[in-house]
């Protein structure tokens, strides 16, 4: 809980973009795996992936499949309804400069 609440509070000070991509590398697989529950990083998540960043978006993606996949986040109904605006984020992130990223073959990774 300690733990948890202590990367509640480091997230919740809006991190710099500069500052996301180091810290969304680290979550999934240091942080995640510890948090009595993981759900509470979804907004981090959200905000990371819509933040306008194509390299933070790339990289937030990895966390939201995570927690959509492994830990559930979003009941059917409020994701079917927020689907289409999730795909539509996703699919602007398939463009050259995107295949140009340093971490890009971890974002060929997650589409594939």
């Amino acid at each position: 809980k300690v733990y948890q609440d202590a990367w509640l509070q480091l997230l919740s000070l809006q991190l710099p973009l500069a500052q996301c991509v180091p810290v969304l590398q680290l979550l999934p697989g240091r942080v995640i795996p510890h948090l009595s529950q993981p759900l509470v990083l979804a907004d981090f998540y959200l905000r990371a992936f819509h933040s306008g960043s194509l390299e933070v978006s790339v990289q937030a993606l990895s966390g939201l499949l995570l927690l959509l996949t492994k830990y559930g986040l979003g009941d059917p109904e409020a994701v079917s309804s927020s689907a289409q605006q999730f795909y539509e984020q996703l699919y602007s992130l398939i463009k050259p400069e995107t295949f140009k990223l340093r971490k890009r073959a971890r974002f060929q990774r997650l589409v594939a």
